[in-house]
């Protein structure tokens, strides 16, 4: 019976010792916890704020700008916090940018898709209704997406053009009345 009360005041003995040692450690985490969750919901309402008055207001760009700016934030974060406790780095480091450049080479199409309707949304070399060509494909614009341009032939086909395409065509774009 003794031993196991030698046991228990060992073990409580050791936390508290690893207590001690780290409380400046947890207190730092605590509070760079406490400031990211600040900082995200200061940066969402100042992104919220300069969309305001954009023609982009409704679109996913301030979603899309919010949560990249959560991640960051959240990173930046558990970095801190990872060397505070004298992690080594520089695995975490390898691994991530790995994974960021995978993820790169996997969504390139996709995020060019993007920036492309961007481009698109921007400059209006068309807009929904009217008539253009693009790679020898003609017809109605109906609807302008993120990654796609949807447009409906003379014979009823409906087409989807990536918008990346379009932006590396020649567009022929005819009247917006003309009859297909």
């Amino acid at each position: 019976m003794n031993n196991i009360n030698s046991n228990n005041n060992s073990a409580a003995s050791t936390i508290s010792s690893l207590l001690k040692d780290n409380i400046s450690n947890i207190i730092f985490c605590v509070i760079t916890i406490i400031l990211a969750f600040i900082a995200i919901k200061a940066l969402k309402k100042f992104i919220d704020i300069a969309f305001e008055k954009s023609n982009l207001k409704n679109s996913i760009f301030p979603n899309v700008l919010k949560k990249i700016v959560k991640y960051v934030i959240i990173f930046v974060a558990i970095i801190l916090m990872l060397s505070k406790f004298n992690i080594p780095l520089t695995a975490v480091f390898v691994i991530i940018s790995s994974a960021i450049m995978g993820l790169g080479i996997a969504l390139k199409d996709f995020v060019s898709n993007i920036a492309k309707s961007i481009q698109i949304k921007l400059t209006h070399p068309f807009v929904i209704g009217d008539v253009i060509e693009v790679d020898s494909k003609k017809g109605c614009v109906k609807k302008i997406s993120y990654t796609h341009t949807h447009i409906i032939t003379k014979d009823n086909t409906y087409i989807l053009v990536p918008n990346f395409l379009i932006s590396d065509k020649s567009i022929i774009k005819y009247s917006q009345h003309e009859p297909l």
